[in-house]
């Protein structure tokens, strides 16, 4: 089995998506999701804020119909999500990903969170999940009071057959690819 990092390599050393590829097989990703059990009952969703490499899952913004939408922001060498009501307020935080603004006591609790699309670099049909090395997913997965459905989320080109697992590593309850 190969490391973490050759993995990490050669997920993105594949060739890009085109902006059309990208958006279609975001499309269906979307899709999925509303069909998923989770999304049905789910009243806060977690979502992350996508690269150019990752699902557009801010499309499923269009259904939100009255739920409660959050996104995440490292804190503390942690994860925390804080409810967002218009994803153009999201600003440029570390790494040059998109976050929320605001004072860290609106947080949301985890146990309040239904439903967590996670983001990863590649990931397993039966719900493995390797992130970018970090661990902040891995850590906020891994929380007690996190009772969520989690649903990785990401392209058919990241799947994989099987990934280096280590204790932390935290899997998701299903893969959705497109």
């Amino acid at each position: 089995m190969s490391s973490k990092a050759d993995v990490r390599k050669l997920i993105r050393a594949l060739p890009p998506m085109s902006v059309h590829e990208r958006a279609e097989s975001s499309r269906r990703i979307c899709e999925m999701v509303r069909a998923d059990p989770g999304w049905a009952t789910a009243r806060v969703i977690a979502f992350f804020a996508p690269q150019a490499t990752e699902p557009d899952v801010e499309l499923l913004w269009e259904d939100l119909e009255g739920r409660i939408a959050c996104y995440p922001r490292v804190e503390k060498g942690g994860l925390a999500f804080f409810p967002v009501t218009e994803r153009n307020v999201l600003i440029a935080g570390r790494w040059d990903l998109r976050e929320p603004a605001g004072d860290a006591a609106n947080a949301l609790d985890v146990a309040e969170i239904n439903l967590v699309l996670v983001p990863g670099v590649a990931f397993t049909r039966g719900g493995g999940r390797m992130g970018r090395g970090g661990g902040y997913y891995d850590r906020f997965l891994a929380q007690p009071n996190l009772r969520a459905r989690k649903l990785g989320v990401c392209f058919m080109k990241q799947l994989v057959e099987t990934l280096p697992v280590e204790p932390h590593d935290q899997q998701v309850d299903r893969v959705i690819a497109a």
